[in-house]
Formats: C-alpha cells, sequence, structure tokens
C-alpha cells in the first residue's frame, strides 16, 4: 500500500529507486539527531522543509511508523512505498526517517515522543527534500511530481517546467496540471481535465487529435514518449506523441493560477 508523504501543494524522469536495507546511506545513530535539513544528501538545494505543528496536521500514535504514515497522510503531492523509508536514527525520543535514491537521503522526515498525557506518542514534526528532479523514474509519479527531460535527457529544473497531479481531496485525482516558468511571475499553467469540470477556468478547452498551430515551437522537453510544444502567446500547451507525431493532445491554459484550498 502507498503513503502520502507531506508535500507542496503546487508533483526525475528516468531510473529507478535504489533498493537499500536499514544499513544504507549515512547513519546518525552514534550521535546527535540532525535536523531534517542537515539530513538531505542532495545534489542542488533543498527544496523544502517544514515544521509540523498541531494536530490537524499530525495525530498522536502509538509508534514512530504509524505517527510518520499519519503525519504525511496529512499532505497532498508525496506517496512512498513504506518499504523505501528507512529509519537512519533511532533515539529514546525522537526517530530520523529517510527516502533514499542512489543510496542518498533525498527525504528526511522527524517523529518525536511527545509530554505529558502523550509522554508514549508519537507524532511527526518536521520534514525536508530535494528539488524533486533528484527523483528517479517511478518515485517522482508516485510522489507526486511530474519531471520533463532536456533534449541530453537530464533532468530539467521543476522551476522550469513540471506536471502536478490534482490533490484528491478536491476530486481532481483525475487532473493533471502542467506548469512552466515556475519561478517566475509569469508562471503559465495549462491543464489536462478531460471531464470538463474545470472549463470555466481555462482559456479554450481540452482536446485530443488536434492539429499544431503554426506558431507553435518544439520545446525540446520530452516526458513519457511525448514533446512539449508551445507557441510565443498561445492559450494552449501541445503535447505531441513521439512515435505518432498526429497524435496530439491540446492541454488549455488557465485564465489564473488554479489552486485547491
Amino acid at each position: 500500500m502507498l503513503v502520502r508523504v507531506v508535500g507542496l501543494a503546487a508533483l526525475a524522469a528516468a531510473g529507478l529507486v535504489v533498493a537499500y536495507g536499514m544499513s544504507s546511506g549515512p547513519s546518525f545513530s552514534d550521535g546527535p539527531v540532525p535536523s531534517v535539513r542537515d539530513a538531505l544528501s542532495c545534489d542542488g538545494r533543498v527544496y523544502a522543509t517544514r515544521q509540523v505543528v498541531g494536530a490537524e496536521q499530525a495525530m498522536w500514535q502509538p509508534a514512530p511508523e504509524s505517527a510518520l504514515q499519519s503525519g504525511v497522510l496529512q499532505g497532498e503531492q508525496w506517496w512512498l512505498d513504506p518499504a523505501e523509508v528507512r529509519a537512519s536514527v533511532r533515539k529514546e525520543s525522537q526517530v530520523l526517517f529517510v527516502h533514499d535514491v542512489d543510496g542518498r537521503a533525498r527525504f528526511a522526515a522527524l517523529v518525536e515522543r511527545g509530554n505529558g498525557e502523550h509522554v508514549r506518542d508519537w507524532r511527526l514534526s518536521s520534514w525536508a527534500m530535494c528539488e524533486p528532479s533528484e527523483l528517479t523514474g517511478d518515485a517522482s509519479d508516485r510522489l507526486g511530481y511530474g519531471v520533463w527531460l532536456d533534449a541530453d535527457g537530464d533532468p530539467l529544473p521543476t522551476t522550469e517546467v513540471m506536471t502536478l497531479r490534482g490533490p484528491e481531496h478536491c476530486g481532481w485525482e483525475d487532473v493533471t496540471f502542467l506548469e512552466v516558468d515556475r519561478s517566475s511571475t509569469r508562471m503559465r499553467q495549462y491543464v489536462h481535465d478531460a471531464s470538463g469540470e474545470l472549463d470555466p477556468q481555462l482559456r479554450t478547452t481540452y482536446a485530443d487529435r488536434v492539429r499544431l498551430p503554426a506558431d507553435a515551437a518544439d520545446t525540446g522537453w520530452r516526458r513519457g514518449g511525448f514533446a512539449l510544444w508551445l507557441q510565443p502567446q498561445g492559450d494552449a500547451a501541445y503535447l505531441v506523441n513521439l512515435a505518432d507525431p498526429t497524435d496530439v493532445a491540446r492541454w488549455p491554459r488557465a485564465k489564473r493560477t488554479i489552486g485547491c484550498a
């Protein structure tokens, strides 16, 4: 069973998560528990760090493992197989869990024992993660992050382009968002919503088997056998099937960034 891990509400495209035992990766068992940020081994920047506060974000549980799952189930984007999370540090009152890719921690979560009436209970207290493009293949997709590849087959930073799975609590499980120039104030959001529920918020409609506009250009970005084509001032993005260039899907652009509370 997959569990959802706390993520950003705003979802690497090659390779596999390396299998590991409890002893793989760095261990801090003989020293103090590091912060979740310090526990990471990122190639680039730390993508996000969060302090989890209050029972509305993490429920008290009788064991560290169940506290981790309870805490992460409050999130919206991250999905992990419990077998892919290991305990890097296990102390009397703290347990640090990490998710490894290529033998290095790319996600870390700290679970702590309570006080007073909760002295025997545990709760998620903080988490941090590396840039989603440092995740690979199935892992990034399960975590809800759709990472694109450049012309050389290297993962693109998610600040440049990323697809995101629609949040379950808004009933958008079948909706996919494509965001371009995510670090810019002019971020463009495109939407795959075959149901048409979000049509009033879009500049045009979703459609399969359309013709590419004359001014559309190939970005050179690839994902899942599709190429992304964009217009300089267009109302849609176009996904072209690399195996069949006549198979073109039109993803309409949002009038304004669509979010879910």
